[in-house]
């Protein structure tokens, strides 16, 4: 069974990591965890920064934008074919 722990619990472990003198491996025996889950951990907060260990179901800024891009692409496109079909019914209607 897998824990859950919180973003504050990560960041203070991470920081613990970074203290002169200790490992990610004497800190994680310290916790009673598996080193993995800390270099793992550690990987995220290089990669995501600030927004790491943002709990499930919450998008990055970069997903969000892209999601409401993708949002506005489908109403574009609606709004397109709409035009089309109008356009089609007046050209019917000048014959």
């Amino acid at each position: 069974m897998s824990r859950k722990y919180s973003k504050e619990f990560k960041q203070e472990a991470l920081a613990l990591c970074e203290h002169e003198g200790m490992t990610v491996a004497a800190v994680a025996r310290d916790l009673g965890m598996p080193d993995g889950v800390l270099y793992r951990w550690r990987q995220e907060a290089r990669r995501d920064g600030a927004e790491a260990f943002r709990g499930k179901g919450t998008r990055t800024a970069e997903q969000a934008r892209l999601a409401a891009l993708e949002r506005q692409v489908k109403v574009l496109e609606m709004e397109r074919d709409i035009l089309k079909k109008a356009l089609g019914i007046f050209a019917e209607g000048r014959r």
